[in-house]
């Protein structure tokens, strides 16, 4: 079940936020990090599935819910940072990331490039 941290829910109960849509973007060192519209249902997005409501509903892309199945959310410093089985790798600010495609090549391969960036980034 997707959870968010205790400051997140008391913060959306105190701007009246009543749904939110979560989407998977394009962006940062992984390549990867997530949008939160607030009081927004984007067009193509569903209800989230097992979702236990602080009466907040959320949508999101129908492929998008297993990475959302167990995961935890954060608001901190400015940005969202997700937490997910799902997730391969993560930036060494934890925005952006790179989620497991399933392929353990490709995986493999994704594992090693984000170990090898990291590694000159530290010289």
């Amino acid at each position: 079940m997707l959870k968010f941290d205790p400051q997140t829910y008391t913060t959306w109960k105190e701007k009246w936020v009543w749904n939110i849509s979560i989407e998977f973007i394009s962006s940062g060192c992984e390549g990867t990090s997530i949008k939160i519209s607030e009081n927004t249902i984007t067009d193509g997005f569903s209800l989230l599935n097992n979702w236990e409501t602080h009466h907040i509903a959320i949508y999101t892309k129908e492929q998008d819910q297993k990475i959302l199945e167990n995961a935890y959310i954060t608001h901190t410093g400015g940005k969202w940072i997700l937490k997910s089985e799902e997730i391969l790798t993560r930036c060494g600010c934890g925005k952006s990331f790179w989620i497991k495609t399933g392929d353990p090549k490709i995986d493999k391969i994704r594992l090693l490039k984000s170990k090898l960036s990291k590694s000159k980034s530290h010289h």
